[in-house]
């Protein structure tokens, strides 16, 4: 989880957009407009949509829910449904609600907030079901909204904020996703010790030149894996391109517990199968717990046609 600890609202000088602002080249060598596309709102698994009034109990409810209420925004505290609906929209920018393609259930919510014009940075949050806190679906979202941020708007920089509680989840990870720039020491409270905040920034230049899980702009690399794996062959290809070392991997091998897979490893994992099978539209990463559930997922994405 990434946290949204604080509403970040600039002031009116620090919010205001310059009148240029030169980002990326716009033309082609004679001049021309070159063709542009819209940002997509799919990834690998989820899609984002815009915030409708039916999803608000949705979002309270995962807000408070013991597994995450005291690592967002309310810090364990519970506002009522009145203050909350409120204050959802405070200082954000652009927020989704994130569903899987498959079924269109919500899983949770991504956010940018706090933006700054001027100086070229914003914040992002999300938040996930507890339900599906460990199946990557949030960090999916993210990762599309980290890419519709940087296409929409002239931004330098998006930080995430975390509580040292909460980036101890994804740290061993994060360095493929952003760098960190710095620490508040001992500077939130919980559970009878102190803890840092962690900031961490996703550099325009580095994610456009080697973001992670590159299916974002809507194409997919042509899969070197052209007959359908045996299982052995699909345990290597996974071995390999997830840099999982000499660990054992069997059927009953179980990704979190035994492989120490975490939410942004389940993503990649998708990705891969996705390279492997190609884009089928079928989707299954909420349900898979060893690694006999991802081999039957790809094999059964493998068996669908192309879309």
């Amino acid at each position: 989880m990434v946290d949204h600890p604080r509403t970040k609202v600039e002031d009116d000088v620090g919010s205001r957009a310059p009148t240029v602002i030169v980002v990326d080249n716009q033309t082609d060598q004679g001049g021309r407009p070159r063709e542009v596309t819209p940002p997509t709102l799919n990834g690998v698994a989820v899609r984002l949509r815009p915030i409708d009034p039916s999803d608000l109990e949705f979002l309270y409810l995962i807000s408070i829910a013991p597994e995450n209420g005291f690592r967002w925004r309310y810090r364990g505290s519970v506002p009522d449904r009145n203050e909350f609906v409120k204050g959802i929209s405070t200082g954000v920018l652009v927020q989704f609600i994130v569903e899987r393609m498959a079924t269109s259930e919500r899983v949770g919510l991504v956010s940018a907030y706090g933006a700054n014009f001027r100086d070229g940075w914003v914040y992002i949050a999300a938040l996930s079901s507890p339900d599906h806190a460990l199946s990557g679906a949030a960090v999916d979202g993210l990762i599309v909204l980290v890419n519709y941020v940087f296409q929409n708007w002239p931004m330098r920089k998006i930080y995430l904020e975390a509580m040292e509680y909460n980036y101890l989840q994804y740290e061993r990870y994060a360095p493929s996703l952003a760098t960190e720039e710095g620490r508040l020491r001992d500077h939130v409270f919980y559970d009878g010790r102190y803890w840092d905040t962690v900031t961490s920034a996703i550099y325009r230049k580095e994610w456009s030149e080697n973001r992670p899980l590159n299916y974002l702009d809507g194409t997919q690399a042509a899969s070197n894996v052209n007959a359908k794996l045996g299982f052995s062959e699909f345990c290597e290809e996974i071995r390999a391109s997830l840099d999982l070392g000499s660990v054992n991997l069997e059927e009953k091998s179980r990704l979190i517990e035994d492989l120490d897979f975490d939410s942004l490893r389940m993503v990649e994992l998708a990705a891969l199968i996705e390279d492997f099978a190609g884009r089928t539209g079928f989707e299954m990463m909420g349900e898979i717990e060893t690694l006999r559930d991802a081999y039957m997922w790809y094999c059964t994405a493998a068996s669908m046609p192309v879309v």
